[in-house]
């Protein structure tokens, strides 16, 4: 099992022990950081690179954004649990060749699933504005314009902070999203009765992923559309409600 750390911390992984060799500094097997004490050693922060099986044990989490993949948790008995390197909250930078930095949690977990049986998996320990040398902000200190488009009514905007669930801002804005009796017939929001439909016209980019199981409830509809209550929106977008949608829509 190789593992390498990074020159994101010389001085302090020189205090550690370890020899440097072009920049990047071999880490023991056994290897287990020291908790960081002074404010240099905690501006930092660091890189480490380490070969796992593709199935190392690893669930993954996320910020609010769906972005920014960290090390949620580890199996006991895994492959990334047994190196005792890898901890929790560690990010997740890149897989082989691939970086992984600040990318959403979909290409994430496909860029892993592209990989072999055993990868490179390249992990940072520290925080987002450490890795990236400024400031990160965050998605809900942004604030966002959603455009509504409703046939035979004048456009609407409405402002909301960024990662705000579309359904809940239209509805609550008094947007109706439904269509006939399933406007009081509907789940209230929770992913049960794909009637929620809306037409991302602008800023599809700007939402969160189609998830699978959203992608299969709306697999005869265009890309473009979307379950409002399981979309958040994180810029800019104009939807429209109330947009045509193929007849077996309405046999699920």
């Amino acid at each position: 099992m190789l593992c390498c750390i990074h020159s994101f911390q010389l001085r302090q992984l020189k205090s550690h022990g370890f020899p440097v060799v072009n920049s990047i500094l071999r880490a023991k097997k056994n290897w287990n950081p020291e908790p960081v004490n002074s404010a240099e050693d905690k501006a930092e922060g660091f890189a480490y690179t380490i070969e796992l099986p593709k199935r190392a044990g690893i669930s993954w989490g996320s910020d609010l954004s769906f972005s920014w993949i960290y090390v949620l948790d580890l199996e006991p008995d895994g492959a990334a649990a047994s190196t005792g390197l890898i901890q929790k909250g560690d990010y997740i930078i890149g897989f082989g060749n691939t970086s992984t930095i600040a990318k959403d949690f979909d290409y994430v977990i496909s860029a892993l699933n592209n990989e072999g049986k055993m990868l490179n998996y390249t992990f940072f320990r520290g925080t987002k504005e450490e890795l990236l040398g400024g400031p990160v902000s965050e998605p809900q200190d942004t604030t966002v314009t959603v455009t509504v488009v409703q046939k035979g009514k004048p456009d609407i905007k409405i402002q909301c902070p960024g990662g705000t669930n579309l359904r809940r801002l239209l509805v609550g804005n008094g947007v109706n999203v439904y269509r006939s009796l399933t406007r009081w017939t509907n789940c209230n929001g929770k992913q049960r009765c794909g009637t929620c439909i809306v037409d991302v016209m602008k800023g599809n980019n700007n939402c969160s992923r189609r998830a699978l199981d959203e992608e299969a409830v709306l697999r005869e509809n265009p890309e473009t559309y979307r379950l409002s209550c399981v979309t958040s929106v994180y810029g800019d977008v104009t939807v429209e409600v109330q947009s045509p949608v193929q007849a077996s829509q309405w046999t699920r």
